[in-house]
């Protein structure tokens, strides 16, 4: 019974490697392998998301097309290959650029069962940036766009689990397993992440006599 990790690389229009925006999402997986059949479900369920972000204001910046899935048995031996690698394509042109590509919102995830492992263990978070002005309202995510953000992601994880082989979850490196999500969330506060932020186009300097 695998425990499966799907390695999300969205591309950007701007063609730059650091422009490049990767997520991780856990699954349990039922039965001895994962199958092709089940990937392509699994990859489905992550184009839904993606196309409720675009359709929320978020993934500006983006191509449409050919963003790339690649998923791994997170108990596969050195040097752990993908099991599959696919592709996905969001279902309309994602606008231009609104507020800087360093701005992200965070959506959590945790599970509250399991109570004898560490809180630590079994919680998580994946962050979406590429949002418009209209997404800001007086410096904080409006209500829309981080409500919007929270549902979009619960909505993936009830695709996942309507799946017979699936259980969406939280992957704990230090334990090696997956905890089921049970419970999603996200704030209205935008993070920053710096290896984001844009390249200057121009300087305006004056001279001190």
């Amino acid at each position: 019974m695998p425990a499966c990790f799907a390695q999300v690389i969205l591309q950007p229009a701007s063609g730059a490697s650091e422009d490049v925006q990767v997520n991780g999402f856990a699954t349990q997986v039922t039965g001895l392998e994962l199958s092709l059949t089940d990937a392509n479900t699994w990859v489905s369920n992550l184009k839904d998301f993606y196309d409720d972000v675009r359709s929320l204001g978020g993934c500006r910046g983006l191509e449409q097309n050919n963003h790339l899935v690649k998923i791994y048995d997170i108990a596969g031996a050195a040097p752990n290959y993908p099991l599959y690698e696919l592709t996905f394509d969001l279902a309309s042109a994602v606008t231009n650029i609104g507020m800087p590509m360093e701005l992200a919102l965070a959506v959590s995830y945790s599970n509250v069962s399991e109570t004898t492992v560490p809180r630590a263990r079994r919680r998580g978070r994946i962050y979406i940036s590429g949002w418009g002005d209209a997404s800001n309202d007086q410096g904080r995510p409006t209500t829309a766009v981080y409500e919007g953000l929270a549902t979009a992601y619960d909505d993936y994880v009830d695709a996942q689990n309507a799946v017979s082989d699936f259980t969406a979850g939280v992957w704990s490196r230090v334990d090696g397993l997956v905890y089921p999500i049970e419970t999603v969330w996200c704030d209205n506060e935008w993070d920053t992440q710096r290896r984001r932020g844009g390249r200057p186009t121009a300087r305006y300097t004056l001279t001190i006599p």
